[in-house]
């Protein structure tokens, strides 16, 4: 009975600190962080690791023929990020060059209704004709508006 009970008092503080832990946890507004992932061949080497392959495998996805499949290569960026106040719209900004076109900078905004508070994603893609024309992406900027006014920015190391 001692070993049961043992258990049983482990499983409390165990759901407790859970749940004192998940009570505490405000998001601060601002960008959160940006993940770039660089598609560059639709062939997947014989050794890969999982996480690769999963998300080659979720770049391709509904991409049926080499010509279709060849559209998803390029430049993928995820942007965690959030805002206090979410009455008012928001504007993720990405700032880009590319191999091709140099110190030519190229823009991709994406209006959204944010809710205050809670952290949302959005992903930018460059990808298709873009990508193939003027090369993979070699320095980025993603800004976060609201109101007109820069709330955060993220960088590449690269980017002047």
């Amino acid at each position: 009975m001692g070993a049961m009970k043992r258990g049983f008092y482990t499983l409390w503080v165990v759901l407790f600190g859970f749940l004192l832990s998940s009570c505490g946890s405000k998001v601060e507004p601002g960008i959160d962080r940006v993940v770039p992932y660089y598609l560059s061949e639709v062939r997947l080497p014989d050794r890969v690791s999982p996480m690769v392959r999963s998300e080659v495998l979720k770049r391709l996805h509904g991409a049926i023929s080499p010509s279709e499949m060849r559209d998803r290569l390029g430049n993928y960026f995820t942007v965690s990020w959030s805002v206090e106040n979410g009455e008012l719209p928001v504007e993720l900004v990405l700032i880009y060059q590319q191999a091709k076109t140099a110190s030519k900078k190229h823009s991709v905004v994406q209006r959204v209704q944010a809710s205050g508070g809670e952290l949302q994603t959005s992903e930018f893609a460059i990808i298709g004709p873009e990508y193939q024309d003027r090369g993979p992406v070699i320095a980025w900027k993603v800004e976060l508006r609201q109101g007109g006014q820069v709330l955060d920015s993220e960088q590449s190391f690269l980017w002047e």
